[in-house]
C-alpha cells in the first residue's frame, strides 16, 4: 500500500530559487576543477542519461529539501544546503540530531526512494542517518512528501532491483516502496518554528 504523504507548497518564490539552483549545479559539472566532475564520471550508467546534466531532476531535489524544512518548520535559507560548487557528503539537512538525505523525484506517481546502482559504492561514506522521499505534488509549486526511514534500516531491508522490477530502475539499484517508509508524522521536529 501506497503511504499517503503530505502536501507542502513551497511557493513561488523558493520553485524559482530551485530552479536557478538547477542550473547552478548543472552549470558545476562543466568546471573541470570542481570535485563533482570528477565523481560523476564514475557515475555514469551505460544507456541512461545522467542526472547531472539534468536541470529539472537537479532543481527536484531541491524543492524536495526545501518542502522538508518546511515540514521540519525550519528555515530552508538556513538549512539547505545552497552551494552548487561540491559535492556533499550525503546531508542535505542537519537538525536537531536529523541527519538528512532528501531524495526525490519529478514523477507525479514515483513510488520508490532508491540509492542508484552507481552510487552504491559511496553509501557507507556518506555521514546521512535518514532519508526522506518526495515526488512531484499536485501542483507546480508543491511537493508530496512521502515518507522516511533511518539509513540502518533502509540498509538492512532495502530490496535490489533485477532490471524489470521495479520498471526504469536501474539493475542493482537499492529501493524501498513508499509503503514502506515511516509516516511523516513520525518525523516530527522537537522545537517551534523558527520563521
Amino acid at each position: 500500500m501506497l503511504n499517503e504523504g503530505v502536501e507542502i507548497d513551497i511557493g513561488i518564490a523558493f520553485y524559482n530559487r530551485c530552479d536557478d539552483q538547477g542550473h547552478l549545479i548543472v552549470k558545476s559539472y562543466t568546471n573541470p576543477k570542481n570535485d563533482r566532475v570528477r565523481m560523476s564520471k564514475s557515475l555514469v550508467v551505460e544507456g541512461k542519461p545522467t542526472v547531472y546534466d539534468d536541470q529539472p531532476k537537479q532543481a527536484m531535489g531541491k524543492r524536495a529539501e526545501v518542502a522538508t524544512c518546511f515540514y521540519l518548520n525550519i528555515d530552508p535559507e538556513e538549512y539547505v544546503n545552497w552551494d552548487a560548487d561540491g559535492p556533499d557528503d550525503g546531508i542535505d539537512i542537519r537538525y536537531d540530531g536529523w541527519l538528512i538525505d532528501t531524495k526525490g523525484t519529478l514523477h507525479k506517481t514515483g513510488k520508490y526512494l532508491i540509492w542508484p546502482w552507481s552510487k552504491r559504492k559511496f553509501y557507507h561514506k556518506r555521514k546521512m542517518n535518514t532519508f526522506v522521499f518526495g515526488r512531484q505534488g499536485n501542483t507546480k509549486t508543491s511537493v508530496q512528501l512521502l515518507g522516511w526511514i533511518e539509513k540502518d534500516i533502509f540498509t538492512e531491508k532495502h530490496h535490489v532491483a533485477n532490471g524489470t522490477w521495479p520498471p526504469n530502475i536501474v539493475k542493482g539499484t537499492w529501493y524501498m516502496g513508499a509503503g514502506e517508509l515511516n509516516k511523516m508524522r513520525y518525523l516530527c521536529p522537537k522545537q517551534p518554528a523558527l520563521f
